[in-house]
């Protein structure tokens, strides 16, 4: 009888070390996916901000050079340009909000914050440009600001 406990044991040890070591490695594996993985979404939720933000920049970019046109003709040029343009600009910073408010956005990004207090200057200066009440320079001045 203890032959045979002593047999049994030997053929039970090494196979549950090999079953432990299996189901180890197997945890390991499935944690290191996980892990390239979640670095992967963070990866691109990060280039698809970049996106965003670029867009918001090109279009106030163009909206700048148009407001300046404006500015400098005295209302003349650009009149119509300009409108079609702020909406697009206005149409690309929706689209950053929402896609901020849709992701896992880190609100204490400070660079992001400053870039976002600096979107809602454009309605003032849209207003001042709209009454010529501003010089072509200081208009390309507070759009600069902004990018």
């Amino acid at each position: 009888m203890i032959n045979n406990v002593k047999s049994r044991l030997k053929f039970i040890l090494p196979l549950t070390v090999l079953v432990l070591m299996f189901i180890f490695q197997t945890l390991s594996t499935i944690d290191n996916q996980y892990s390239k993985k979640r670095n992967l979404q963070v990866s691109q939720n990060k280039l698809f901000l970049a996106i965003k933000l670029s867009n918001v920049l090109h279009e106030t970019q163009k909206e700048r050079g148009m407001a300046v046109g404006f500015v400098s003709s005295g209302g003349v040029n650009f009149k119509n340009q300009l409108k079609s343009q702020q909406s697009l600009t206005d149409r690309a910073i929706k689209r950053l909000y929402i896609y901020l408010n849709n992701t896992e956005y880190s609100s204490t990004n400070a660079q992001i914050n400053k870039f976002l207090e600096q979107t809602l200057q454009i309605k003032k200066i849209r207003l001042d440009v709209q009454k010529l009440s501003i010089s072509d320079r200081q208009t390309l001045l507070q759009y600069t600001s902004i990018n």
